[in-house]
């Protein structure tokens, strides 16, 4: 145990191998085996030896230590609950990371104060004896009271670097401890997003791991190389060459692509027949390390694989020159070797592909020669829900997640244990999707509220996630109230939208309604003072709100060094981008009360009309909160809702398609129908499922749009926006490119092959600063690119 703690593997190595063969299968010999096979990753093996001292003496509290510690690790929480105990924690050696692991634990589940559960940690023996850690030291001598977004965003730092350090030391699962430890402190930080992805890669866990990467980047971590590093393995580990090569050019340009993960570029490109971008690699590999000795031999192996290739060589000669200790150190050279053995001797084959493994364990064919494959289960997240953007992602709830709006909305209270019990036997709760994991505290809420009986273990897990999103959410309202005096020094009135609105309004706790960020709405005329005060104030954004953006979109989000992230919205939701939007459509605003502040929401007929609009669309996470939210604004406040604004102005910004979709899905599911006047009642009588617009909102951006999408695109934005002599409307991209180019010349739609970021200069010249163009692009379901400078 002292060995791993201190990342002394060699030596523990070599310990337990003494133990296993003096102690004929001692239990004392295979729980340290077990401790050491998954400190390591070596999941497999830890398995083997923890059923095997459980079936040798299943009293051993030891043992019990090290399954808790692989369940963890496999992201079963389920089981985790169950069998956690703290007998068998407080059993454990005072450096077991079973300590840090219970210091989660208690972070979700107990009902003490954050603080005064903060404070436990840093007085804990782990805490002190784990300095040698920067998170831990950072800890240990943290101010209790700095401000919460500082505490984040110093722990993510040094979060990043201890993961750094464990996996530098190979003590990936310690690595994985400290991540997801972190990822309660620092829920919303991005490095410690980007500390979580490398653990949680290094584990074996891809998808995670492309999630947390994917995540990183967007919140833009403080080491951008590192991220983009791990993240290119990612991407050759699973063969995706496009975003691989797309990686690897960024990397070069940085000077940051490393000797392996060069060697593995540039194999992988002869791999694809990509010689042009193979000729290039070399000659930026033989620049940036030309002062490497080891370039000559790897040099080499690519004129011996080319050779190969073309058939200028034979296999068996091949395989008499890869014997040669030249190659020893490529991973390249070892996995072709496993490649050419394999058919005549599996054996061998799989000796080479494990030495290749050894050294480069991204390789695209890593995966196919690993004993164990990287799998993760569907799982509760440990960090806030995130779906890379490449995920197909849905625009209406899946039957889980109405069978889940049913238990929180309209299964009567006698029934609620039976009809949950039936639930998890076929939907287990660790795993449900992350949509589902969405209404998770809601439904804590209403069981809480019933009083209905729940097994032990999913009453503390649907604890643990309402008390997860409220930690998070007590957050994000203490941002809120600092910014607010800011604001009011300002003379701007802000608007609360959304996640936060709703949550003081709506759910009546911080807990029940999760959410990313915060949202809040000013007046167009208060962009630009609004962005001046979060800059002083030290918040950052990718997409300043220049004139032309408040013109063209409805939004801008900023960043916090901390983690904080606030969306400062000009207009309520993307619908109402128009050259004709009035604030005062918003008609009289709500107030609420919030600490002895008060702040201003949307009023009810408003609230429901942004929230269908912005719920009826295709997203990378399953869309369903946007229903609960729907449910409980009719709940509260129907007789106070005005329909016939709602219609009008629903035909005034050219969206009553995607209002009448949303109302009749509510129709549908609401245990009594809405009584509606007769102009909308009658539009609810359409059906627009099948309409260009509702394709083109409710398909994937992953999607070819046709002609018939892209040209209904371009003429609603000719309705949102009078076209001036300095803005253009073009068209690329499409399913049968031809056909769309013809429909587009009729139309008199300029129309290109496809987008590029520098499509503006092609377009206009030396003119392009003059002139505002907003892109189709139909090669992602008609996705607004915005090249607006005038």
């Amino acid at each position: 145990m002292d060995e791993c703690h201190h990342g002394q593997f060699a030596d523990a190595a070599l310990r337990i191998t003494k133990q296993l063969q003096r102690s004929d299968g001692a239990v004392t010999a295979q729980v340290m085996a077990a401790h050491f096979a998954l400190r390591q990753a070596q999941f497999s093996k830890a398995q083997w030896f923890i059923d095997a001292a459980l079936a040798k003496d299943p009293s051993d509290q030891g043992i019990y230590a090290e399954e808790l510690l692989y369940l963890f690790a496999q992201s079963d929480y389920a089981t985790l609950w169950q069998k956690w105990n703290l007998a068998v924690v407080a059993a454990a050696p005072a450096q077991h990371p079973i300590h840090v692991l219970a210091q989660m634990m208690e972070l979700l589940s107990a009902d003490a104060p954050r603080d005064r559960v903060l404070q436990k940690i840093k007085t804990h023996p782990f805490t002190t004896m784990a300095t040698h850690l920067p998170c831990f030291a950072f800890l240990a001598k943290a101010d209790p009271h700095m401000p919460a977004l500082d505490f984040e965003a110093e722990l993510g730092l040094q979060t990043l670097r201890s993961v750094e350090d464990l996996i530098a030391k190979t003590d990936y699962l310690m690595a994985l401890v400290v991540a997801r430890w972190a990822a309660h402190l620092a829920p919303n930080d991005a490095n410690a997003f980007a500390a979580l992805g490398l653990a949680e890669l290094v584990n074996g866990f891809d998808t995670l791991a492309d999630r947390y990467l994917h995540e990183a980047e967007f919140r833009q971590a403080s080491d951008m190389p590192l991220v983009n590093l791990y993240r290119y393995r990612i991407f050759m580990k699973q063969g995706r060459w496009t975003d691989a090569n797309i990686m690897a050019q960024a990397l070069m340009a940085e000077q940051a692509l490393s000797w392996t993960e060069c060697l593995s570029y540039l194999d992988y490109a002869l791999c694809q027949h990509e010689i042009a971008l193979f000729e290039a690699g070399v000659e930026w590999f033989s620049q940036h390390f030309k002062d490497d000795a080891r370039l000559p031999s790897a040099l080499a192996y690519f004129e011996l694989r080319q050779a190969l290739d073309a058939k200028r060589i034979s296999s068996s000669e091949v395989l008499a020159r890869l014997a040669h200790t030249t190659w020893q150190d490529n991973a390249c050279a070892h996995y072709l070797k496993a490649q050419l053995l394999e058919p005549d001797d599996p054996r061998a084959a799989q000796a080479a592909a494990l030495a290749a493994i050894a050294l480069n364990p991204y390789y695209p064919a890593a995966q196919r020669w690993q004993a164990q494959v990287a799998t993760h289960p569907a799982a509760l997240e440990w960090m806030g829900i995130f779906i890379p953007k490449n995920h197909e992602g849905a625009a209406w709830p899946s039957p889980q997640h109405e069978a889940l709006l049913q238990l929180i909305f309209d299964v009567p209270r006698a029934e609620l244990s039976s009809r949950w019990a039936k639930l998890v036997e076929v939907n287990p709760v660790s795993g449900l999707d992350a949509g589902a994991n969405r209404l998770l505290p809601f439904l804590h809420k209403r069981f809480e509220t019933d009083m209905v009986a729940l097994d032990g273990s999913n009453r503390a897990l649907l604890k643990g996630v309402w008390k997860k999103s409220f930690f998070e959410n007590a957050t994000r309202l203490a941002t809120l109230l600092e910014l607010q005096g800011h604001f009011q020094n300002e003379a701007i009135d802000l608007v609360l939208l959304k996640g936060i609105g709703n949550a003081l309004d709506l759910y009546g706790d911080l807990g029940s309604r999760p959410m990313a960020d915060l949202d809040i709405l000013i007046k167009p005329a208060e962009v630009a003072t609004t962005h001046q005060l979060l800059t002083r104030l030290g918040w950052s954004s990718d997409d300043p709100p220049i004139a032309p953006r408040v013109r063209f979109q409805y939004a801008s989000t900023y960043r916090h060094p901390g983690g904080a992230m606030v969306d400062v919205h000009w207009r309520p939701c993307e619908d109402f981008v128009s050259d004709i939007y009035d604030p005062a459509d918003l008609g009289e605003l709500h107030a609420i009360v919030v600490q002895g502040q008060t702040f201003a929401v949307l009023n009810p007929t408003l609230n429901l009309l942004t929230t269908i609009l912005h719920g009826v669309a295709w997203n990378h996470l399953p869309p369903v909160r946007w229903v609960c939210d729907a449910r409980l604004i009719l709940h509260k406040y129907q007789t106070q809702i005005d329909w016939g604004l709602m219609h009008s102005l629903a035909l005034k910004y050219h969206c009553l398609e995607v209002l009448v979709l949303g109302l009749q899905y509510l129709q549908r599911h609401l245990p009594q129908p809405l009584r509606l006047p007769p102009p909308m009642e009658l539009a609810l009588l359409s059906d627009y499922s099948q309409s260009p617009l509702i394709r083109v909102r409710t398909q994937s951006r992953s999607r070819l749009a046709n002609a018939e999408e892209i040209i209904a695109t371009v003429e609603l934005w000719r309705k949102k926006v009078t076209l001036g002599a300095h803005d253009r409307i073009i068209a690329t991209g499409g399913e049968a490119p031809q056909y769309v180019r013809g429909r587009c010349e009729l139309r008199e739609i300029p129309w290109l092959a496809q987008y590029d970021p520098g499509i503006g200069d092609r377009y206009f010249g030396d003119q392009v600063s003059a002139y505002n163009l907003i892109t189709i692009d139909g090669a992602h379901s008609c996705v607004l690119r915005l090249n607006a400078r005038y």
